[in-house]
């Protein structure tokens, strides 16, 4: 019995394995012819999400921007818009492809049609919609949590907590360090507070000349992009300024990294002059931000004492949720622009959100305008910014949002008299 039990195991075990070997190569066969097609479902359901392609993104802008004529937005743009077709019907008018690719194609554009429309639009009378902002804000909160976009707290750190980074490599991480923490919230700003109506004011060059400060004043709450100037355009920008951004990379433009005492009065004096301001500090995008920003925070380690109105903020992780909203809304770009990261916050805390200086154009009525109202007119800042941003896919949202009543656009002058 055992010398018949040893001689058929092995007969069944080399049986085993010849069929395997011959079964092995279908199975690799069958699943290298499957995978591609897997993998293409897998990119059309991430663009029926919202992610576009070029000519996607093409007819959606020329459905966007809206002028005074008998036309209607077509179904076609029924996701970077707003789904109702009775909201669509308010959006009147469009640019047609051939304005769209000469703006994506740098060619020369028809700034006179382009303004005309857009002039015309700003016209119509405007009636705040509260239904639609709040569907907005209830959309945003399914993707992030807009008070807690504002600031990591004590609560959700400690000293020597890890930090990913957005951009960079998961290898990369940042170890808190006693100096943010110090300065860190006990709690969320403005957990259970909703202002009625608040500014976001953005730099770009349509603001000169606008008259725009009296009113941006009045406002309820007012946020500031990118730590402009403001004194000697308070006629135009207005003064007051509850919350300030403030990217690391600001310390290398313009303060030499603080390296000299000229510098580091300069930038203590420059910040004073907002008064009591939340400092909005986005650290974590990118690995390549941390040297800056630790000079920042041992910098403010030292004066803590000296700015007894100044808060800071530090955003965490919340680039990854904000980029999945607006990818739902055809907003698709490598970097979202801190306007917009402003504007979806702004929707979360505020009942009613204005905007100001946003407008992508290098032209108005014949007259250039500069990329940041408080520099010279320099091509090139233009040209870098597409490396980065969609800044006239963004714009057509907002412009969209205005028509239907969802948010304000202001363009131009302000009439301080209404």
């Amino acid at each position: 019995m055992s010398k018949i039990g040893l001689r058929a195991c092995p007969r069944l075990s080399r049986t085993r394995i010849l069929v395997i070997l011959c079964i092995f190569p279908l199975v690799t066969f069958f699943l290298s012819a499957i995978v591609p097609f897997r993998t293409a479902g897998s990119f059309s359901r991430r663009r029926d999400s919202g992610i576009l392609n070029t000519d996607d993104h093409r007819r959606l802008l020329a459905n966007a921007i809206i002028h005074n004529s008998s036309a209607i937005v077509s179904a076609s743009n029924i996701t970077f818009a707003l789904p109702s077709p009775a909201r669509r019907n308010q959006l009147k008018g469009v640019i047609d492809d051939e304005n769209i690719e000469e703006m994506e194609d740098d060619a020369e554009i028809n700034m006179t049609e382009i303004e005309e429309k857009i002039r015309i639009s700003m016209q119509r009378p405007w009636k705040f919609n509260s239904t639609l902002l709040t569907n907005e804000r209830r959309q945003m909160q399914r993707y992030f949590d807009p008070h807690g976009v504002i600031s990591l707290t004590k609560k959700d750190v400690n000293i020597g907590s890890t930090i990913h980074f957005h951009y960079s490599h998961a290898r990369y991480i940042f170890a808190v360090p006693r100096t943010m923490y110090n300065i860190l919230p006990e709690q969320k700003h403005f957990q259970s507070q909703q202002f009625d109506t608040c500014a976001v004011v953005g730099n770009g060059g349509i603001m000169l000349h606008s008259n725009c400060g009296d009113e941006i004043d009045k406002h309820d709450f007012i946020i500031r992009c990118n730590f402009p100037e403001v004194s000697g355009f308070e006629k135009d920008v207005g003064q007051r300024t509850d919350l300030l951004t403030f990217n690391p990379s600001i310390l290398d433009k313009k303060y030499e990294r603080l390296f000299t005492v000229t510098t580091r009065m300069k930038f203590q004096s420059d910040l004073q002059r907002f008064g009591r301001v939340i400092l909005w500090v986005p650290a974590f995008a990118h690995h390549h931000s941390i040297p800056t920003f630790r000079i920042l925070l041992d910098y403010l380690d030292e004066v803590w004492e000296l700015n007894k109105n100044l808060q800071v903020a530090i955003p965490g992780e919340f680039l990854d949720g904000m980029f999945r909203y607006w990818e739902t809304k055809g907003i698709t770009e490598r970097r979202l622009s801190t306007g917009l990261v402003m504007y979806s916050i702004a929707t979360g805390i505020c009942r009613e959100v204005h905007l100001y200086g946003f407008y992508p154009f290098k032209t108005y009525h014949g007259t250039q305008l500069s990329y940041h109202y408080d520099e010279n007119f320099r091509e090139k800042d233009y040209v870098e910014n597409k490396k980065y941003h969609k800044m006239p896919t963004e714009f057509a949202y907002f412009q969209q949002m205005h028509a239907l009543g969802g948010l304000k656009l202001t363009i131009g002058e302000c009439n301080n008299d209404n």
